[in-house]
C-alpha cells in the first residue's frame, strides 16, 4: 500500500530539514507571546528591569508554554509532511480524486490515533529550564546571530503593528480623495485619541520614557479632553489605542538601536561593543530566546525520528489492516459524489437485469403456450 510506503519514506527526510522547519514554525507560533509577555514588559523599564524581569519571564516561558507549544508544532509539522507525501501524485494525469480522498481520510484517522509521547514534553521542559541557567553570549558568532535575529524579529513585529494602526486609523486624506475611501466614526475617534495621546503623554520626539500602561489619571485626562471636543470614547478604547501606539514607538527605537550594533569578528571586539548604553541585555535576551527555540527544535526532532515516526507507521498499518479485515468499512473512508453515482448505477443495473430476466421468462412462457396449443389442435 502506497500510504504505508509514504509513512516509511518519512524516515528519509534529513534531520536538518525537520529541525529547521520545526524551528521556523515554533518561532512563528511564539513570536507574539515573546514580544507581548517577555521582551516589551521587561525592556519598557530600566536596564535592571530588563535583566531581572526578562530572566524571570524567560524561565516561566521555558517551564510552561514553550514545551507545550513545541510538541504541538512538531506534531503539526509531522502531519503536514505526511500529508504532502501522501498527495504528491495528485497532479498526475492518471490521478483519481476518489483515491486522493481515501488517502487523506487515512492520514487524518492516523493522526487521531497518534498522540505525541507525553514524557517528551516533560523532558523538553527540564532541558529548557536548564538552558535558561546557561551562560549568556560568549562568542562573536553568538553576538552576530543574536543581533541579526533581534533586528529581523523587531522589524517584522513593527511592520505588523504599523499595519494594525493603519487599519485602526482608516484611510488618509490622500486615500480619501484619490481612492474614494471613507473614514468611519471609529476611524475618526481613533485619530482623535492618537492626537491627544501624542500631545499629552507621548511626544513624537525623543526617547520613549513612558511604561506600557496608562494610569487612571492619564486616561481620565484624555477622555475629558476629548469629551470637551465632542468625542466620546470609553477607557478601554483609549487603552487599546495606546497599546499599539506605544508598541510602534518602542519597536521603532529598538530597531534603530539594534541597527547601531555592528558585527564583531573576535572576542576583543565583542567586549568593546557599546550597545544599548554599554549594556548587552537586549541582545542577550534575544540570544537566549533564539537558543531556546533551537534547543526545542533539535530535541523534538530527536523524539520524532527516534519514536514518533515508528509509531505513526504502526498506526497507519493498524488502520489499513482493519480495513482489510472488514472491507465493509472501506465505504466509510470514501466520500465522493462518484461513489454515490456508482452505487445508484449499480442499483439501476441490477433492476435492469431483473427486468430483462422477467421479460425473457415471459417470452419463454408465451412461446411454450403457443406451441402447446397448436399440437392440441392438430391431434383433435
Amino acid at each position: 500500500m502506497q500510504l504505508l510506503d509514504d509513512a516509511v519514506r518519512l524516515t528519509s527526510v534529513p534531520q536538518s530539514v525537520w529541525e529547521n522547519e520545526i524551528e521556523d514554525r515554533l518561532w512563528t507560533a511564539m513570536a507574539d507571546y515573546v514580544f507581548d509577555n517577555i521582551y516589551v514588559p521587561a525592556a519598557a523599564g530600566s536596564k535592571d528591569d530588563l535583566k531581572v524581569v526578562g530572566n524571570i519571564r524567560l524561565k516561566d516561558w521555558a517551564g510552561t508554554l514553550l514545551p507545550i507549544k513545541g510538541v504541538e508544532v512538531a506534531n503539526q509539522t509531522l502531519y503536514d509532511r505526511f500529508k504532502t507525501l501522501a498527495s504528491r501524485n495528485s497532479s498526475a494525469k492518471d490521478k483519481d480524486s476518489i483515491y486522493d480522498n481515501f488517502k487523506q481520510t487515512v492520514v487524518d484517522e492516523a493522526f487521531k490515533l497518534h498522540q505525541w509521547d507525553a514524557r517528551a514534553k516533560e523532558s523538553l521542559r527540564v532541558m529548557l529550564l536548564s538552558s535558561a541557567e546557561a551562560p549568556y553570549i560568549i562568542t562573536p558568532d553568538d553576538w552576530n546571530g543574536a543581533v541579526r535575529f533581534m533586528e529581523q524579529a523587531c522589524a517584522e513585529r513593527l511592520a505588523a503593528v504599523q499595519k494594525i494602526i493603519g487599519d485602526m486609523l482608516g484611510p488618509s486624506s490622500w486615500e480619501k480623495w484619490m481612492l474614494f475611501r471613507r473614514q468611519t466614526l471609529e476611524h475618526r475617534n481613533r485619530r482623535a485619541v492618537v492626537d491627544k495621546l501624542e500631545k499629552l503623554i507621548m511626544p513624537t520626539e525623543g526617547e520613549l520614557t513612558h511604561g506600557t500602561d496608562l494610569s487612571k489619571d492619564e486616561i481620565n485626562v484624555v477622555q475629558k479632553t476629548l469629551e470637551s471636543q465632542g468625542v466620546k470614547v470609553d477607557p478601554a478604547f483609549i487603552r487599546d489605542t495606546w497599546r499599539y501606539l506605544f508598541l510602534s514607538r518602542f519597536l521603532e527605537q529598538a530597531v534603530s538601536r539594534i541597527g547601531m550594533c555592528g558585527e564583531v569578528s573576535d572576542s576583543e571586539d565583542l567586549n568593546a561593543q557599546p550597545s544599548f548604553k554599554n549594556d548587552y541585555s537586549d541582545v542577550d535576551l534575544f540570544y537566549r530566546i533564539k537558543r531556546m527555540i533551537r534547543i526545542s527544535s533539535v530535541a523534538l526532532r530527536q523524539q520524532l525520528t527516534a519514536a514518533e515516526l515508528g509509531r505513526l507507521e504502526g498506526e497507519v498499518k493498524q488502520i489499513l489492516d482493519g480495513l482489510e479485515r472488514n472491507p465493509a468499512r472501506i465505504k466509510e473512508y470514501f466520500n465522493h459524489p462518484r461513489i454515490g453515482l456508482a452505487e445508484e448505477l449499480k442499483k439501476i443495473t441490477n433492476v435492469q437485469e431483473k427486468l430483462e430476466d422477467l421479460a425473457k421468462l415471459i417470452e419463454d412462457e408465451g412461446t411454450g403456450s403457443f406451441y402447446g396449443g397448436s399440437r392440441n389442435d392438430d391431434s383433435s
